[in-house]
């Protein structure tokens, strides 16, 4: 079954006051996603140079005082969990300390501190301290597993700073396990499914040769993680895609797996520093144990203001209440940029 990139290019006539109103014509683009169908639009594109960078020692010192991470307040304001369920109350590792979510958002929900400092910057953070907390995460999810069967999608996701809807500077990661993925992530799962039943192949096998075949967005490897820039992307400054090939589940995972994908995430986030990007959503997409059509994935979308003179935020009308993304980068030239961080 031969994998459709489909798109639709769109112009637009109009008289351009930047040039004594002469007509100018105005490309843009609807991309539809290879599996789901959904659209994504690439428009507003023009040359990227990047970002000023931004200090933000300022706001990380101003919040300092009242986080609730910093200063051995961890160990004393941050909830445990029972002990029948994890005897030492928390899990630790490295840096990391993983505790239940006082706010949670499924039956089992936690929370996992990164890094002892309370501010790291986005390029510093290493490869070391990445790894450890997804290995505690996924400890945790061990446990969660042996007392109730029905968390079978362990779900990491990352909301790094304001821009991304991290409401506490110090860096952490939100973990959960679950039996009902979201509406996305459930749509990938059954239409995966269906490209097996209707194909009697992996969908995600055909898409990522697909990708390697056209070289266009397909950035590198680091160990067993695949890296490419999405063709449909839900961010106004593109996505990345990170695949862990032949791996169905989370729990197919292997240790080195966590570690090469640490690596890659900070050849990403170098990317981003250089470009003044300090913001991101990242999340975790695994498939059901013991199938043959979907392999574990993930998304790291950066999180701009569209306007930092007003910090208005870059979800709109069209993304949130449309479910439209748009884009300003094309995926093809994003990914030109990040591949020089893997060489």
């Amino acid at each position: 079954m031969p994998l459709e990139f489909r798109n639709i290019k769109k112009y637009t006539r109009l008289l351009d006051p930047r040039n004594n109103f002469q007509e100018l014509q105005v490309e843009s683009e609807v991309r539809f996603h290879p599996l789901t169908g959904s659209t994504s639009r690439i428009t507003h594109f023009a040359t990227f140079q990047g970002f000023p960078k931004k200090d933000l020692t300022p706001l990380a010192e101003s919040t300092r005082s009242t986080c609730p991470f910093c200063d051995g307040k961890v160990e004393t304001i941050t909830p445990k969990f029972p002990a029948d369920m994890i005897a030492e109350g928390r899990i630790k590792l490295g840096e990391t300390v993983l505790f239940p979510n006082l706010s949670p958002y499924d039956k089992h929900s936690a929370v996992a501190v990164v890094t002892r400092e309370h501010y790291v910057p986005l390029s510093e953070l290493t490869s070391r301290q990445l790894t450890d907390a997804f290995t505690a995460a996924f400890q945790y999810f061990e446990r969660c597993a042996k007392d109730d069967p029905e968390a079978e999608y362990p779900l990491v996701n990352w909301n790094y700073m304001p821009y991304a809807g991290g409401s506490v500077i110090h860096t952490h990661l939100q973990v959960y396990a679950t039996s009902t993925p979201g509406n996305f992530h459930a749509d990938l799962i059954g239409r995966s499914r269906a490209y097996k039943e209707k194909s009697g192949r992996n969908f995600w096998a055909d898409f990522l040769a697909e990708e390697m075949r056209r070289d266009e967005r397909y950035i590198g490897r680091t160990g067993n993680v695949e890296w490419l820039t999405h063709y449909a992307p839900f961010g106004t400054m593109g996505d990345i895609l990170f695949m862990f090939p032949s791996r169905a589940s989370s729990w197919d995972l292997l240790p080195q797996d966590l570690s090469d994908m640490a690596q890659g995430l900070h050849r990403v986030f170098r990317y981003f520093d250089s470009v003044g990007i300090h913001s991101f959503n990242l999340a975790l997409y695994p498939g059901d144990r013991g199938q043959d059509f979907f392999w574990t994935h993930g998304i790291l979308s950066p999180r701009i203001s569209i306007n930092p003179a007003t910090g208005a935020c870059d979800v709109n009308a069209m993304r949130q209440l449309y479910n439209e993304p748009f884009s300003m980068l094309r995926p093809e030239k994003q990914r030109d940029d990040i591949r020089a961080f893997f060489k």
